[in-house]
């Protein structure tokens, strides 16, 4: 296998001047063909996307983000925000898991942003959202710019727990950090005091200090989601 490596490697005296022959690691699962895409890119400076399956350039961006290709991943992600313009918010969603998991943090938070253009659609895509884990949910729902009404992020996270112990087998006492990022004062009193009581999630103590917290007289101290007058909101 070969690839441009850093020439102090060769020139500065390391052990690797000295050495007739470099192995160079590239991440376990590099594909042949993926090796050789990113090599044609290396050489030529030109990667024929559009011809591309989605996987496959998920395999282009997981190696380029193993040799640091800063360029080719920005013109990888620049070409598919472009094609999926027509909705934004969807591909965010599906691309969301993968780029918290192989990507720099500055694609992630485009796709924040994204997603809180339309924050109320974003927890009805359910099939996406159960492909988030509970981290990268708990990141989504604890910003103070994703304003949408708290009912339905409880909901939604609601549906998402059911889910991940139904089909992932979770156990149901590891929730508490994404549970923790629900703010319970935004919810209408007769539902903290039915739904939110029965689901059992939250202790009656929790729920008693978010019906004191709402009553605060500042936004800040409401930790209100962006909203100017979250009395209006319900």
């Amino acid at each position: 296998m070969l690839l441009f490596v850093n020439r102090a490697l060769f020139f500065n005296g390391m052990q690797e001047s000295n050495e007739k022959e470099i192995e160079v690691k590239g991440p376990g699962d590099l594909k042949p063909d993926v090796f050789e895409k990113i090599l044609r890119y290396i050489y030529t400076g030109s990667l024929t996307i559009d011809i591309l399956e989605t996987e496959t350039i998920k395999d282009i961006l997981r190696a380029a983000s193993f040799f640091c290709m800063a360029e080719l991943i920005d013109e990888i992600m620049a070409f598919l925000k472009k094609s999926f313009k027509a909705d934004l918010v969807k591909w965010s969603m599906d691309m969301l898991p993968f780029i918290h998991a192989h990507l720099t943090d500055k694609f992630k938070e485009d796709c924040f942003l994204e997603l809180e253009k339309e924050p109320d659609r974003v927890l009805t895509l359910k099939e996406s959202l159960s492909h988030f884990d509970m981290t990268l949910f708990a990141e989504l729902i604890r910003r103070d710019t994703f304003c949408a009404t708290e009912s339905k992020i409880f909901n939604a996270v609601l549906i998402w727990i059911r889910y991940w112990i139904s089909e992932k087998k979770a156990d149901s006492s590891s929730f508490k950090p994404l549970l923790d990022c629900v703010r319970l004062q935004h919810i209408p009193d007769h539902n903290l005091l039915a739904e939110i009581s029965n689901c059992k999630l939250f202790e009656h103590g929790q729920i008693l200090d978010a019906m004191r917290v709402k009553k605060l007289p500042t936004a800040e101290e409401r930790q209100d989601r962006g909203y100017d007058d979250f009395s209006s909101k319900g």
